[in-house]
């Protein structure tokens, strides 16, 4: 990259407790995880939210660009994201 060139950064907030493909079906969370900063050119699709009483749905319309897949930490291991 050179001196000069401009770059486009993003902020991607983590849903926390979040688990399965929102491509595929419903998923739900609460809260919201930690939040870090991205090159925008990186980015493949984007996904959406909508609020419904007191928790959140994931829009996810990138079906056949990307998986969208959401895991919990393994049993015993620390969650890189807390």
């Amino acid at each position: 990259m050179a001196n000069n060139s401009t770059v486009f950064v993003g902020i991607i907030h983590w849903c926390k407790d979040a688990v399965g493909d929102a491509a595929q079906d419903l998923v739900w969370y609460k809260e919201m995880g930690d939040k870090i900063a991205v090159n925008m050119a990186t980015l493949q699709c984007g996904v959406g939210r909508v609020k419904v009483d007191d928790r959140y749905g994931i829009v996810d319309l990138s079906f056949g660009c990307a998986r969208t897949l959401f895991t919990p930490p393994d049993a015993g291991e620390e969650d890189p994201w807390d």
